[in-house]
């Protein structure tokens, strides 16, 4: 069998599941992979015996620096990416709090678009970095205003406890300060293919795909079916969590009478 390399998608599932307690033989059969290159793939990018799935994509940034020989150029997104010229105001993670990377307080969330079959529809997926709390919805299309309201929808009843939200700079994003004006958060851009500044989200993702793979056309599945999966997702123990499920930590925040934490 001829070896394919594997995509990012596919790593940050291997975190995700492998996170999840799965066994190297469980996750080589969900993403039909051999287990040998499941083995090697959890051995080579480790940090201080931790599986960090960042790790390629960092390689891969250190590789631009290498051939364009200007890092500066490479920080502000110029090099091996077209930039984000096309988002007006658009505003760096650089800006973010410093406390958003820490995990320090409830509050600060991601979100991003998995896409169907046939590029026809698409789910919004909107994850709370502190309890990986998952919010999912499905949009017509990936056309800003859509998504935007989605967005909106979606963390309202949250507004609260919502100070940052952080997504890649793709189009679909491009309504980001009607976004952070109706929710009264800050909105701030990954770096172009910088996956792994919104490492939660992509984990989300990834297990997502376990209920819609690529393949299956969105517009063939249900609400329930979709409401089934974000519910199996924050009901799912975690490693991270002390093998609390999302939904116990972001609920026991939720009805707490601690302070969430000032907004910065």
């Amino acid at each position: 069998m001829r070896y394919r390399h594997l995509i990012q998608e596919e790593r940050y599932q291997i975190s995700a599941l492998h996170e999840a307690g799965w066994s190297q033989g469980a996750i080589a059969a969900r993403l039909g992979r051999a287990a040998s290159s499941i083995s090697r793939e959890l051995n080579r990018n480790r940090v201080f015996e931790s599986y960090q799935p960042q790790v390629v994509g960092l390689l891969a940034m250190a590789l631009c620096i290498w051939h364009s020989g200007s890092i500066s150029n490479v920080a502000n997104g110029a090099v091996c990416v077209s930039g984000a010229g096309t988002i007006p105001n658009w505003v760096s993670i650089d800006q973010r709090p410093a406390i958003v990377a820490d995990r320090q307080r409830y509050g600060d969330w991601e979100a991003d678009l998995v896409v169907g079959a046939r590029h026809s529809q698409a789910l919004v997926t909107i994850n709370e970095r502190k309890s990986r709390y998952a919010l999912i919805t499905r949009v017509a299309s990936k056309q800003a205003a859509g998504v935007s309201q989605a967005i909106i929808e979606q963390l309202n009843p949250f507004a609260h406890m919502a100070h940052t939200l952080t997504t890649d700079s793709g189009k679909e994003f491009v309504q980001h300060e009607r976004i952070a004006t109706e929710l009264k958060l800050g909105y701030y851009f990954a770096h172009p293919h910088a996956a792994w500044e919104r490492g939660a989200n992509e984990n989300l993702n990834g297990l997502l795909r376990q209920f819609f793979p690529k393949h299956r056309k969105l517009e063939e599945v249900t609400d329930e079916e979709i409401a089934l999966a974000q519910h199996r997702l924050n009901h799912r123990p975690r490693k991270c969590l002390g093998y609390k499920t999302p939904h116990q930590v972001f609920w026991e925040q939720l009805h707490s009478n601690q302070p969430i934490a000032l907004r910065c």
